[in-house]
């Protein structure tokens, strides 16, 4: 394995930290640079190395020049995190890096959270993010970045449901279509994952996931669908468990039927790490390349001798080895090296971390105009809770959060960005109130005793309540694989009982949520009049949630999720132990819910949420009007305007939800299909215009095995959440 070599210069500036590559060393790529240059060995007649040649000329160019051991050490890894590399030809291994809120080795930028992102409604500026990864990669020399992650929220006590987007198929594919365009645009590959319904993380390497055709197509598959077609993923990475008795990274129909022959998906397969259960099996099902590196005797050597038994289908062989060839293409491993790309953790990229984080906090209530706080009326304020100054990047693997762990040079804390913000203008008077470390039943009488002297004596208090990566983690390390998961739906130990004690000692309480999935906040919701998501909010998160707080940002943010009130709202959560989590290793879970995910099953099954999918107020009030539609060939487009009634900037994300008026088969009451952030100055008014396609229409029909839009009746409604419908407008589809 070889072992690269990170230099970092740590400089101060402004009371800021950022680190910068001084210097980076790896004899692979110094041997290329400093090897023949590619224009003469282009004269030499090799086109591989040509990158103005067309991408297929250069893969048959590569593939005509290997040996049969060459070409078989392509379909495996060559450690634990490097692919690729072909000493013969010169051409270095390719480094691979974990994501997706950014690249886990260097001291690198933290972006916010998948959730996070997926809440900022923002194509725009995901793609921005995609270029700022790409970049972070190329310089900490990584070729293929692990990210980002399409699947699904079925339950709210998933483990990882912090690094994906949410519970809408939709959504999922705008923000994965745009990450994957901006990283790929840098030259480095996406690797989506995982593929697919991987939504637990109990006995995730075991589990067998029963799911319906029409299940997996209109929910689980949708989103890496779009990342395919739309996105153009450069690679895929297999999951851990089995669908319907096979495994996912050995899944013939789903990854060659579906992934390849009908998505048209010419890139590589890589199996998550370990899930490359045996040679023939995976290569024959679809999957194209093993990782990590297999152990000694494993490799292209025994790949070859089962090729020549005639156990690996040698059709399915010569793909793969020319969809693994044509990686190393794309990712110009072969082109010289665009030095001026690189970057790591720069301040343009934390400040663009920063305006992720101030755009994806939600304020989901806000009573009495509490928020935004305005520093000349008042003379203190209370910092309270086990998150105020919690930071989340741990100083370890597993306390991070796992896989998507990284590790930025500095972090900056609720409580730390709140004083920079008031320094020397407000005191600001800080008791945790309860400790994570301490555990639930030491220290918190005391601490609470605190936190309500610090709430009496304040003009205003606020709360850091939540989770941290101990309740929101991967199944991975020491973690047990049947503890995996969060426990419950609720905050860690007494925090509902410190946020009443402290919202009955002030009535100006603001509580402010940091956590990486749905809790419940039944608890306490009634009895304070403010309350702020913001999600696992990443490096620049205190300074993100302190402009929030004092109106220098207008929050933005809509939930990618819906929150309920309790855990029995989930359809999953009312299937007994088949529908989660399962009957344990190497046992099976039923998705009994089958389409009723999130707020289809809410509003399936008239329950009211806490706060409903697409939620989140605003510092100002907008209003929708005037509705028209014209047919087009490749659909309708709606027209709409929008005004800021209020006396402050902001911005408003529309939503387009279609709904069918009748259906032949049971039918979701209304599905997201369309949304436009927009910015407007107070009374400023604008035009929106969003396309519905046929294919926003469409169900997948089981008996008949295939796509269907049904002629009938549908209504195109334009609102602020999926329970807040401002307009509508009849479509009829002959």
């Amino acid at each position: 394995m070889q072992i690269r070599a990170f230099a970092f210069l740590v400089i101060a500036a402004a009371g800021t930290m950022h680190a910068q590559v001084a210097g980076y060393k790896s004899d692979k790529f110094d041997t290329f640079e400093k090897g023949v240059s590619a224009a003469s060995r282009i004269h030499a007649g090799e086109i591989f190395v040509d990158p103005t040649a067309p991408l297929e000329a250069r893969v048959d160019d590569l593939l005509g020049r290997l040996t049969q051991e060459e070409k078989a050490s392509l379909i495996h890894g060559c450690s634990i995190l490097e692919y690729g590399e072909l000493p013969r030809l010169n051409i270095p291994g390719i480094g691979m890096a974990d994501g997706p809120v950014g690249v886990r080795g260097p001291a690198a930028t933290k972006f916010p959270s998948g959730i996070s992102m997926a809440s900022t409604w923002d194509a725009d500026l995901i793609r921005e993010v995609g270029r700022a990864l790409g970049r972070e990669n190329l310089a900490a020399g990584n070729r293929v970045f692990l990210a980002p992650c399409g699947d699904i929220m079925r339950t709210p006590l998933g483990g990882r449901t912090f690094e994906g987007f949410g519970e809408d198929p939709w959504l999922i594919g705008t923000i994965t279509v745009n990450y994957i365009q901006g990283v790929q645009g840098m030259g480095v590959a996406a690797c989506v994952k995982p593929v697919a319904a991987n939504s637990q993380e109990k006995w995730r390497r075991s589990i067998d996931v029963r799911v319906s055709e029409r299940a997996l197509r209109e929910i689980y598959l949708a989103g890496f669908e779009r990342a395919v077609k739309e996105g153009g993923a450069w690679s895929v990475m297999g999951a851990y468990n089995k669908i319907n008795g096979e495994w996912s990274c050995h899944h013939d129909r789903m990854l060659n039927g579906m992934l390849k022959d009908e998505w048209g998906f010419d890139g590589a397969v890589i199996t998550d790490w370990g899930a490359w259960k045996d040679t023939a099996g995976a290569i024959n099902g679809g999957s194209t390349i093993e990782m990590p590196a297999p152990k000694p005797g494993k490799g292209a050597g025994a790949t070859l001798r089962l090729l020549a038994e005639n156990k690996i289908d040698k059709a399915r062989y010569e793909d793969a080895v020319r969809r693994n060839a044509r990686l190393l293409i794309r990712c110009g491993i072969v082109d010289p090296r665009r030095k001026d790309r690189a970057a790591i953790s720069t301040p343009e990229h934390q400040a663009l971390a920063r305006k992720v984080a101030e755009e994806s906090i939600v304020l989901l209530k806000n009573q009495n105009g509490l928020l935004p706080l305005d520093m000349s009326a008042i003379k203190s304020i209370a910092v309270i809770g086990p998150n105020a100054d919690w930071k989340l990047t741990r100083t370890n693997y597993r306390d991070s959060g796992g896989s998507a762990s990284v590790f930025p040079p500095y972090e900056i804390t609720p409580l730390a960005g709140l004083r920079a913000k008031v320094a020397g203008r407000l005191a600001v008077h800080f008791a945790e109130g309860y400790s994570y470390e301490a555990g639930a039943a030491a220290s918190f009488e005391e601490g609470k005793a605190a936190a309500i002297e610090a709430a009496r004596s304040s003009d205003v208090a606020i709360v850091f309540a939540g989770t941290n990566h101990t309740y929101d983690r991967e199944a991975t390390g020491n973690v047990r694989p049947e503890e995996a998961d969060k426990p419950d739906l609720g905050l860690i130990g007494p925090q509902p009982e410190l946020i009443r004690a402290v919202a009955a000692a002030n009535p100006r309480t603001i509580v402010v949520l940091i956590n990486g999935a749905p809790v419940t906040m039944t608890q306490w919701l009634d009895q304070v009049p403010s309350v702020l998501e913001a999600w696992f909010p990443g490096m620049e998160g205190g300074r993100a949630i302190a402009n929030v707080l004092f109106g220098d940002v207008n929050p933005s943010g809509k939930l990618p999720v819906t929150l309920g009130k309790k855990l029995t709202d989930w359809k999953v959560h009312t299937l007994g132990p088949d529908g989660y989590p399962g009957t344990g290793k190497n046992g099976h879970v039923k998705y009994d819910d089958g389409i009723w995910i999130g707020y289809r099953w809410f509003d399936r099954a008239r329950i009211e949420p806490e706060f409903p999918f697409g939620h989140g107020l605003s510092y100002t009030t907008f209003n929708y009007t005037n509705i028209k539609i014209r047919k087009q060939d490749a659909g309708w487009t709606v027209f709409f305007y929008i005004t800021n009634a209020g006396m402050r900037a902001g911005a408003e994300v529309v939503q387009l939800y279609v709904q069918p008026v009748s259906s032949k088969i049971e039918r979701p009451f209304r599905e997201l299909k369309g949304c436009a952030k927009v910015r407007l100055s107070p009374g400023e008014t604008k035009n929106v215009e969003i396309t519905v396609t046929p294919s926003h229409l469409r169900h997948w029909d089981g008996h008949a095995g295939k796509w269907v839009i049904e002629s009938g009746d549908y209504l195109i409604a334009i609102g602020a959440s999926s329970r807040d419908m401002r307009l509508q407008i009849p479509i009829k589809v002959e």
